[in-house]
């Protein structure tokens, strides 16, 4: 579904979504900032940022982690969110 991060962060929290995955120009700003303040930090991830492309094991190690919020770089989306959906149908 999509929502405004402020939604979509707050579904998270109230256990209506499983997973936030956001995009903005840095990675991190935009993109995961309501994930921040609602979720707490420990459980945001950035992906990529300006130069910086997705890296898959990163995206594996932070599922793992149990991270349930995902930012990365609107130009990335197409990389990112595949690996991330890789990533959560793989979790153990």
């Amino acid at each position: 579904m999509v929502k405004s991060d402020l939604e979509a962060a707050m579904a998270v929290k109230t256990g209506q979504a499983d997973y936030y995955v956001g995009a903005c120009h840095t990675g991190g700003g935009g993109a995961l900032a309501m994930a921040i303040a609602l979720l707490g930090k420990p459980n945001c991830e950035t992906v990529s940022m300006p130069g910086k492309k997705p890296v898959e094991e990163k995206i594996v190690t932070a599922v793992s982690e149990g991270k349930k919020a995902f930012g990365f770089t609107a130009d990335h989306k197409e990389t990112a969110v595949p690996m991330i959906i890789k990533a959560l149908k793989n979790k153990s």
